[in-house]
């Protein structure tokens, strides 16, 4: 089937694990670039496995460029004490990386917590990529529809924005401290190669990559930060970097790890014996509220996945909220997870 020869090339080559995004979701996605290019379902698989480009145009439909500006506020607030004492401790600039940064709102987001912060701009230097050229071509532009300035209030609309009738546009004085490449931290010419960052934002694209990718991508992160830098994460994705050694940092809502290289157990180890501090909110909650827990929509990739999956449901829908971790953190340290296993923990 020519959707299934898809899914394996994009899994082969860009590490990307096409059924965390949805079966009907990568289908549909065929469907229309297969109509735009005029082929048929066959000749568009050939295109797909042998023409980066195209390959390249199908993930760019297929990424969820769901961003918004300062998601997950205290990471943001975190970033802004952690760079503002490194800045204190060494002179020049310091630096952040946004990786796959979508439409730009999150680089700027960082441009503009730091001079909140006080940093003048001569010390701040914010790096940005993303692998689809649309998102990188209107995140240059700095300029966001209503819709798009999701996350912004009204003083922060007014101080560093200038307005439009139907849209926002990024100040020059801020668009000026962010570089903007297309790329990917799987690349192995991925833009800003040879520079190291204080700080790295990688948020919700390794629960969309398989195992061996996103322990490259992984890997290229931590060697990318200079010691003690901060790697900041999708609220799925902790365990993950736990897993490979980078240490999480505690507090509500930062979803920030450490990027020293420790002898961290893997999760599995820590069964029985340790509680990450992602569990022991998720026990804190439990003891205080029962909430229904609603089954994942993603389509599980494998029997045994499903078997985990649902044994995992019911334990946390019985309140045994540790058991239920306890199963799904086993999944991930085997790489036997899927995003249903992140969306559910």
């Amino acid at each position: 089937m020519s959707v299934d020869r898809i899914a394996a090339t994009l899994r082969e080559i860009d590490g990307l694990e096409a059924e965390a995004l949805g079966a009907r979701h990568l289908a549909d996605a065929v469907r229309r670039l297969q109509a735009r290019a005029g082929v048929d379902a066959s000749a568009y698989a050939d295109l797909v496995t042998t023409d980066g480009p195209a390959r390249d145009r199908l993930i760019g439909e297929l990424l969820v460029h769901e961003t918004s500006f300062f998601r997950y506020p205290a990471s943001f607030q975190h970033l802004a004490s952690f760079i503002v004492a490194r800045a204190a401790a060494r002179p020049g600039p310091v630096r952040v990386l946004s990786a796959a940064c979508a439409t730009g709102q999150e680089p700027y987001s960082i441009a503009i917590a730091l001079l909140e912060a006080g940093l003048p701009p001569e010390r701040i230097s914010v790096d940005a990529f993303d692998r689809s050229s649309s998102a990188i071509e209107k995140a240059r532009s700095g300029r966001f529809d209503r819709g798009g300035t999701r996350g912004l209030d009204a003083t922060r609309a007014s101080r560093w924005f200038e307005s439009h009738d139907d849209a926002r546009t990024v100040l020059p004085s801020v668009r000026g401290l962010v570089r903007f490449e297309i790329g990917s931290c799987l690349d192995a010419h991925r833009p800003f190669a040879n520079v190291t960052y204080d700080a790295i934002f990688c948020r919700n694209l390794l629960i969309y990559l398989t195992e061996p990718a996103r322990r490259h991508a992984l890997s290229t992160i931590r060697a990318s930060l200079t010691p003690d830098g901060v790697l900041y994460l999708g609220h799925a994705e902790i365990l993950v970097a736990r897993a490979e050694g980078f240490a999480p940092i505690a507090g509500s809502g930062i979803y920030a790890c450490l990027a020293r290289a420790t002898d961290v157990a893997r999760p599995s180890a820590a069964i029985g014996s340790e509680k990450p501090r992602v569990l022991e909110r998720a026990v804190r909650g439990a003891r205080t509220a029962v909430v229904p827990v609603v089954p994942p929509p993603l389509a599980v990739s494998s029997p045994v996945a499903t078997d985990v999956l649902g044994e995992a449901l019911v334990l946390a829908n019985a309140g045994r909220v540790l058991e239920a971790c306890a199963l799904l953190e086993a999944e991930v340290a085997r790489g036997q997870s899927g995003a249903d296993h992140y969306h559910l923990l």
